[in-house]
């Protein structure tokens, strides 16, 4: 049996009443002098109202920006891939690590970035495994096609950081592909993908967002006579550095 229960206390409607309109006398210099003293038509006024307002609310919702994410992405200039080994009929010049790092951080000096070594650790960051070596490659390209990607768990310190504008870095060189692989064989051809490493760290990174703002550089690697490669490679590597400053002035950052 129904049992009828008084209500001790009425919730406060989300939408505009009179009571609102009386609160409000503005309003009412909208609506003609004969309309004012109508309920009927105070009434409708106030249903309008509520639309306006859930409009107003509804837009705002839709232009509010996402937030930016703190790892830039991959800016692609070179190749960033290399063999060494019998089918290496032209092998790749790679820059030294000392020789990249000078780059970057000469070029960013340049843009108003001054980076200190190994200053910014990002503790337990998601990182990629790699392979250096054909067998594992062919199972790691099966593994991407079926959308699975392996990582693996580091305290990740940065190649540089510039404290006054929270701006850290990382260069993906062969020495961080070394350090992260994990093949289940061996053969006697070296692989490299610089690029594709630097792509799946920002992918790991942007998942859990560090609290410094971050670029990553790759290895161009190119695959040319040693002088003339090792040229393009610091060319391609200044490249990649000034369209990180130009996302980082994109963003407010400096």
């Amino acid at each position: 049996m129904m049992r009828v229960t008084p209500v001790k206390r009425k919730a406060a409607p989300s939408y505009p009443t009179l009571d609102y309109l009386d609160e409000h006398p503005e309003l009412l210099l909208l609506v003609p002098e004969r309309w004012r003293h109508s309920t009927l038509v105070l009434g409708v006024l106030s249903g309008v109202l509520t639309l306006v307002f859930a409009g107003q609310s509804q837009a705002a919702d839709q232009k509010a920006p996402a937030a930016p994410s703190r790892v830039a992405p991959v800016f692609v200039h070179g190749e960033g891939r290399g063999s060494f080994g019998c089918v290496a009929v032209n092998p790749p010049v790679f820059l030294t690590e000392d020789e990249a790092q000078q780059v970057i951080r000469d070029e960013a000096k340049k843009l108003g970035l001054e980076f200190a070594p190994g200053a910014f650790t990002i503790p337990h960051a998601t990182v990629p495994v790699t392979h250096m070596y054909w067998c594992a490659r062919s199972d790691e390209e099966a593994r991407k096609e079926a959308g699975e990607t392996r990582t693996q768990t580091r305290d990740l310190v940065l190649d540089g950081y510039d404290r006054t504008h929270n701006v850290a870095y990382e260069f993906v060189s062969t020495k961080l592909v070394d350090a992260w692989h994990q093949d289940p064989c061996m053969s006697t051809v070296d692989s490299y993908d610089l690029k594709g490493t630097a792509e799946r760290l920002r992918a790991g990174l942007a998942a859990h967002e560090p609290e410094a703002w971050v670029g990553l550089f790759y290895e161009p690697g190119a695959a040319r006579h040693p002088h003339e490669g090792h040229a393009n490679g610091e060319k391609d590597l200044r490249k990649q550095v000034r369209d990180f400053v130009k996302w980082l002035q994109a963003q407010g950052v400096i």
